[in-house]
């Protein structure tokens, strides 16, 4: 009698343990699926790069924070440029000079992760357009400028309104290999002929002759502008870079 008591007792102790173990593994309540969704629906959503730029302290340090991955995705890099919009600049002959701000100098102590190389122009090519001329003029001094992108980049030139950032595109193409590239040569002797001195000196300051020796019109416009140039300084660069220009012939 006390064995079947016994036994009797054991199984009741297992069922027990059953149900528990079943209570355990049973699938979550509504109420608990309904508490994860409302999780999920409070979670911070993926920010835009403009709203990444604007996350961050705008020091050195606050826009290192900006970068998670190296290389870096398209998003961090555009953050990044994007932040230039914040910068203080002065004036500096013809240029805009924006190196002390803190997005500059950034990049001036290296310390921003590459990007590959198609994500970078992607990037670029859009913030050329950007309505911030300093966005702008640093996109421009960053862009790659070859025979598969001058045509994306000179598009965007037409309607470039500011003198400065046009500058710096224009060195930017000046020191190029590009000079003889049937869309770029008309635009570069256009400017050499131009009324701006700063852009017909920059061309001295910063052409190769070997990037022009398939075009003989560029010998021909520096020759001129050696005798007839109205600006001294303008005139006596080309005089001393002429004879550079036509040794390439």
């Amino acid at each position: 009698m006390k064995k079947l008591l016994f036994l009797s007792g054991l199984a009741m102790l297992l069922a027990m343990s059953s149900c528990a173990k079943k209570d355990a593994e049973a699938p979550k309540t509504d109420d608990a699926a309904a508490a994860q969704e409302a999780e999920k629906a409070d979670a911070p959503k993926d920010l835009t790069p403009q709203q990444m730029a604007d996350s961050v302290e705008f020091t050195v340090d606050g826009l290192k924070t900006l970068f998670k991955n190296n290389p870096l995705t398209a998003d961090e890099y555009e953050a990044y440029m994007l932040s230039y919009a914040k910068c203080e600049f002065k004036e500096n002959n013809g240029f805009y000079n924006y190196k002390d701000c803190p997005a500059k100098q950034l990049a001036l102590s290296n310390g921003v992760p590459g990007i590959a190389p198609k994500e970078m122009f992607s990037v670029l090519s859009r913030l050329i357009k950007h309505e911030n001329a300093i966005v702008r003029d640093r996109a421009y001094d960053e862009l790659y400028f070859g025979e598969d992108t001058i045509a994306t980049i000179m598009a965007a030139l037409k309607e470039e309104k500011d003198p400065k950032v046009e500058l710096t595109f224009f060195v930017r193409l000046c020191s190029s290999s590009l000079l003889t590239n049937p869309e770029v040569a008309p635009y570069i002797k256009s400017r050499l002929k131009g009324d701006d001195a700063n852009f017909r000196m920059q061309f001295f300051y910063n052409a190769m002759p070997k990037n022009v020796k398939d075009d003989p019109e560029y010998v021909t416009i520096i020759s001129d502008m050696c005798q007839n140039d109205p600006d001294e300084e303008v005139k006596g660069k080309a005089c001393e870079r002429l004879p550079q220009f036509q040794a390439q012939e």
